[in-house]
């Protein structure tokens, strides 16, 4: 009949059937020639599927793996409580997913860490250097090939976290994604590749992650040797811990040799196990817990934190054999000694080692991966949990760790909880980390010789037992809460109470009395210190406009939506806290204020407590924290980078626009012949997250030409609302004086910070400098019909740039309206602290003022 009808045979048939009734079915011959190339037979009833595929047409290991993979989608959703309005505004927010899955208990913890820690770098950002052998040459695109397909069988790591789109806090996997992996042939570089790798893995280290836009994970391999790579590997905590990586490196060296791997389990096992043990498990340590569990806190309240950790090696790597063989003598583990050793110094640091009986609490970190569900030892994900330890602390080490290990014993199967949850999260902030990882391959077409892991915490004090033998023991400590002294006596003082477990006499001792905390500092409407506002220049600041006073109806508002989120009222002036709110709750807290329109971010539900006081510091300055530049639905402001393709200066500019802000920057050298091509490059990294305008560019030196060629290759002014540019002429138009063999020497010299980088950087950075002149110098002259917000720095330009200097004239003749800025600072002043105290308004204001036009009409 379809062909009477003049229509094609149709060759994928989709049958939806209630069910098979009193067990008919259709059976078929195994050898019935096909005569679709897909066939599909869902039985709703029954919670079934079959299909038949042309083996000609389709892989059928792939139409079965699809098939799982969407099933599993479908159960996730359901798991999660994820129907279609959530996954539709995820979706709008991020386009199209593969999945939506709901957050694991170390993952809603751990995403309220993200979300609240001060700018910076983020504490829970990994970076790991891994130094590969091949046995025959390294081919790089099989190595890259082998990367992605670790990504591909686990949706884990190429997940996102939205806290604000979804009444709950979900992970989101996209359907697409771009590269992960890059390659740099570092072979001409001889020996200086090490330093090229070392700048790399502290860069991974030391960035801000924003963990609503996935891909967090990303590998950048080095070659060095005909058979030699390093491949340094950024990740975040919230994708992977410890055994995770473990099996990453191991499915990426079988991938590499072209092993047949078995199918990776999926996490909606582990999710739903979750599921169905979270209750009993908070009762059981709730149970545990009590009424009477003590606060052992360490940092003293309103103490200012600081960016970055610094690490003290214990000592004791020399006695692991012995350390371990008394824990085993006392029936417990080494993990459990040395959380009982800590413990002892934890009692003398927070002075309660003289109470009887005498007890501390300190967080130590189990596996999460449950014995119950073998599967769990070979999935990739956040499993590893921290939960409070209850230590006794009575003189004698052995019956406090025997006593300890028969109470971890009782807990061992109930980890399916977080610490919210069992309300204790207030009851530590220091913890003990004992890792474990798989062993690397040691044999096969790709090896591990040795891996460097480098990471953070946000807690005062961590203890970590390093991966790759026991006792490898580090106290890890924030000098902004602990001081260096104390710190200091804490890990000598470790190493002797680790000693007492093998007979040595664990003599009283009294640690050093902790330095008064810094007196909390004000902050200015730009977000800086007090010091900073007064050390500013004299000469007019353009002020940036402040929303007016809260009404009395948003702290009403906000007063709602914490009675919604705690399940009772909460009073104008109620604390948040105080009235039963805790991490995750905050996270829920801010996902409804965001979509209720109110910009904020989670410093402001922190620091203002009350639905009162988190409406006066809206009213009265910018929402503080990070998140502020990660609002749902918030426009991008894209940064060019300068010259040497590499620095990317606008941390400070971010805390100022009300904008988020995203930097571009090339890999390594830049490769492309004329501007144009760049400009293309760049506009197709731009459109692929942001399809539309209106565009908000920005660039500094030949960053500004470039994104003024990237605006015209957006559109021009009808697609790019504002254009800012920082010390730098129109595309097409050099300043008198500057050539293209001008020597870029100065402006090496100049860029910020790049006296401590080694010496290959600086050849990179000099290469880059003398093809980006190229590029300027090749440019046909581009004109600009539209406004540029031009900043130009006044003081010794000379120095570092040609002798007349006149951007504005520049940009007027290339037929712009020029609103411009002088500032008393050189060229690479304008991007340091100080020229930003004066530029960061003027943008912020010229932002500000847009964003209210394009409103209004």
């Amino acid at each position: 009949a379809l062909h009477g009808l003049g229509l094609r045979r149709p060759e994928v048939v989709l049958n939806v059937l209630p069910g098979a009734a009193g067990g008919f079915r259709v059976a078929d011959h195994p050898r019935r020639r096909l005569t679709e190339a897909l066939t599909v037979n869902v039985f709703v009833g029954e919670s079934r599927v079959e299909y038949t595929a042309d083996p000609a047409r389709f892989d059928p290991r792939e139409v079965h793996r699809r098939l799982e993979a969407g099933l599993a989608a479908l159960r996730a959703a359901e798991l999660g409580g994820v129907g279609d309005a959530p996954r539709r505004a995820l979706e709008r927010a991020h386009g199209p997913l593969e999945r939506v899955l709901p957050l694991s208990p170390p993952q809603e913890g751990l995403l309220f860490h993200a979300l609240s820690a001060p700018e910076g770098a983020d504490p829970y950002a990994l970076a790991m250097r891994v130094d590969l052998e091949a046995a025959e040459e390294i081919d790089l695109p099989r190595l890259e090939a082998a990367w992605e397909g670790v990504l591909d069988r686990h949706p884990t790591l190429r997940a996102g976290f939205n806290a604000t789109a979804t009444e709950h806090p979900r992970q989101f996997v996209p359907r697409s994604r771009p590269a992960t992996f890059r390659a740099v042939d570092a072979r001409p570089l001889g020996d200086a590749w090490r330093d090229l790798a070392e700048h790399l893995l502290r860069e991974e280290e030391n960035r801000r992650v924003d963990v609503a836009a996935p891909p967090l994970v990303r590998a950048t391999a080095v070659r060095y040797a005909p058979r030699r790579a390093c491949l340094i590997v950024a990740g975040h905590h919230l994708l992977t811990d410890g055994w995770s990586t473990g099996i990453m490196l191991r499915e990426l060296a079988g991938l590499y040799g072209g092993e047949e791997l078995p199918p990776a389990p999926q996490p909606e096992a582990f999710l739903d196990w979750v599921d169905g043990r979270r209750e009993p498990d908070r009762r059981a340590w709730r149970a545990y817990l009590g009424d009477n569990a003590p606060r052992t806190l360490l940092a003293a309240p309103g103490t200012e934190d600081a960016a970055g950790e610094e690490a003290l090696d214990v000592g004791v790597a020399g006695e692991a054999d012995a350390l371990v063989a008394a824990a085993r003598a006392a029936g417990a583990t080494p993990a459990e000694l040395l959380q009982v050793a800590w413990a002892y110094v934890l009692s003398e640091l927070t002075g309660c080692e003289g109470e009887v009986p005498a007890e501390v609490v300190c967080g130590v970190t189990a596996s999460g991966r449950p014995p119950q569900l073998p599967e769990a030892a070979e999935m990739i994900g956040l499993f590893a949990t921290t939960l409070p330890a209850r230590i006794a602390v009575s003189g004698d080490p052995v019956a406090d760790l025997r006593a300890h290990h028969a109470a971890r014993a009782e807990l061992a199967d109930h980890t399916a909880v977080s610490p919210a949850d069992i309300g204790a999260a207030g009851l530590f902030d220091t913890i003990v980390v004992y890792e474990n990882a798989p062993a690397p391959r040691s044999q096969g077409a790709l090896r591990v010789t040795a891996t460097e892991a480098v990471g953070q915490t946000h807690y005062p004090i961590t203890v970590v037992s390093r991966p790759g033998g026991d006792f490898d023991v580090a106290l890890a400590f924030r000098p902004g809460l602990v001081d260096r002294e104390r710190a200091r006596w804490a890990a000598r003082r470790l190493g002797q109470a680790l000693r007492a477990f093998l007979g040595e006499p664990l003599e009283p001792a009294r640690p050093p009395a902790p330095a008064a905390p810094a007196a909390p500092r004000s902050q200015g409407a730009e977000g800086a210190p007090a010091e900073y506002e007064q050390a500013a220049p004299e000469q007019p600041v353009p002020a940036v406009p402040t929303a007016p006073a809260a009404p009395r109806a948003t702290a009403e508002g906000i007063a709602a939506a914490m009675s919604t989120v705690l399940g009772h009222t909460v009073g104008l002036d109620e604390d948040f806290a105080e009235a039963g709110g805790h991490s995750l709750l905050a996270v829920r807290l801010l996902g409804r204020l965001q979509r209720e329109g109110i910009e904020l971010g989670m410093g402001d539900i922190l620091a203002g407590g009350s639905p009162r006081g988190i409406a006066a510091r809206l009213g009265g300055q910018p929402a503080s924290g990070p998140l502020v530049a990660h609002t749902v639905g918030a426009p991008t402001l894209w940064c060019m980078p300068p010259g040497d393709g590499i620095h990317a200066p606008w941390a400070r500019l971010a805390r100022q626009v009300p904008v988020r802000l995203r930097a571009v920057s090339w890999a390594g050298r830049i490769e492309q012949d004329a501007l144009d091509q760049a400009a293309q490059d760049v506009a197709a990294l731009i459109r692929a997250e942001q399809p539309h305008g209106p565009y908000l560019l920005l660039g500094w030196s030949f960053g500004g030409v470039l994104a003024h060629a990237v605006a015209h290759a957006l559109g021009g002014p009808g697609e790019v609302s504002f254009l800012g540019i920082v010390d730098s002429y129109p595309a097409g138009v050099l300043p008198a004086g500057l050539s293209p063999g001008h020597d870029p020497t100065p402006l090496v010299d100049g860029l910020v910070g790049l006296d401590d980088h080694p010496e290959v950087l600086r050849e990179l950075v000099a290469e880059n400098l003398a093809a980006s002149g190229r590029l300027m110098a090749g440019a046909a002259p581009l004109g600009w019909d539209g406004s540029v917000h031009l900043v130009v720095g006044t003081r010794g330009a000379e120095a570092s740039g040609p002798a007349a200097w006149d951007p504005a004239a520049a940009w007027a003749g290339a037929g712009a309206r020029v609103v411009s800025l002088e500032v008393d600072e050189d060229h690479f002043g304008l991007v340091k602290d100080a020229g930003w105290r004066i530029v960061g308004p003027f943008f912020a204001q010229a932002i500000a003022t847009i964003q209210e036009e394009e409103h209004d009409h």
